[in-house]
């Protein structure tokens, strides 16, 4: 395996995920049962990222892709900060995001959650008013904050496909428009919570941060840190929250470093942002007393 022998140009990161919507979801569902829910679902630590962490930093989740050893690991990325190598898997996604990450039930049980009776109106044409709608994902955030007299069950549902179309999956260019799967699903509330979106995550993130894997990918690593601009699918936020979590001298960068309110105690519409990173900042966090980057990562919450 080959580590990468230079740092970071002046590429431009574009992360389509916008993790601003978690904090306005908990605003708009504020003391209700539908907040409850979320909570105590597969995506209630998303609620519980403090908001000093969830302010994306391009130039940072660049310098760690930089820094990453092209392996033969499929689902695996691995990264050297200061000589101590780091792994980005599955269990590391899931610890740092508490979001289900198990097996994907079987094709037919999706079918079945998505299948209509005679007559029945599709999900979608419920939501949105009409099958040939085209909401954006920002639209339906809109929504979810000025309709006050929304019904909860279309709030909840709205919250639940903002998450995972507008937080977590994000694989197409913007503007964000919901999935059909995702909207469909959204019938069976158990179904919907059980299914594996962490997976689907680590995995979108993974094919845009991590897809060097032989000798020949070297070139196309590097090529790839040297462009003008990067486009990130999935939940690339989580690949800076593992740097938190196992970096104390990257997480020295936090603003208000011992301020740790949390989305539902804090919900602000422009997050803060980090302390500037250049590329000297993060040579300069290597050299650290206090690097300390481990394999195993601790959860955040």
């Amino acid at each position: 395996m080959f580590a990468l022998d230079h740092y970071p140009s002046k590429a431009k990161i574009n992360a389509y995920s916008r993790a601003e919507y978690i904090g306005q979801i908990a605003a708009a569902l504020k003391d209700t049962p539908e907040m409850t829910f979320l909570l105590d679902s597969p995506f209630g630590d998303l609620f519980r990222i403090p908001t000093n962490k969830a302010s994306f930093s391009g130039k940072l989740v660049l310098g760690l892709i930089c820094r990453q050893l092209v392996t033969n690991k499929r689902y695996e990325m691995w990264m050297v900060f200061a000589g101590h190598p780091i792994r980005l898997g599955l269990r590391e996604w899931a610890l740092i995001t508490g979001l289900e990450c198990g097996t994907y039930p079987k094709d037919k049980d999706v079918e079945s959650v998505m299948q209509r009776e005679e007559g029945e109106n599709t999900v979608w044409a419920t939501l949105f008013g009409d099958d040939k709608a085209k909401p954006t994902v920002e639209e339906l955030r809109d929504r979810l904050i000025s309709e006050t007299d929304m019904p909860a069950w279309k709030k909840l549902a709205l919250a639940l496909i903002i998450i995972v179309d507008g937080v977590l999956i994000c694989d197409k260019s913007p503007p964000l428009r919901p999935n059909e799967m995702t909207v469909e699903l959204t019938k069976n509330l158990d179904f919907f919570c059980k299914y594996p979106w962490g997976r689907t995550s680590f995995l979108l993130t993974l094919e845009r941060i991590a897809s060097f894997k032989g000798d020949t990918d070297v070139k196309k690593l590097r090529s790839g840190c040297k462009q003008h601009s990067y486009a990130l699918h999935g939940f690339p936020l989580g690949l800076q929250l593992l740097a938190f979590a196992t970096i104390p001298s990257i997480a020295s960068l936090l603003p208000s470093e011992g301020d740790t309110a949390v989305f539902t105690e804090r919900t602000i519409k422009n997050l803060s942002k980090l302390r500037p990173i250049k590329t000297s900042t993060i040579l300069a966090c290597e050299s650290a007393e206090q690097v300390c980057a481990v394999v195993v990562v601790r959860t955040l919450v």
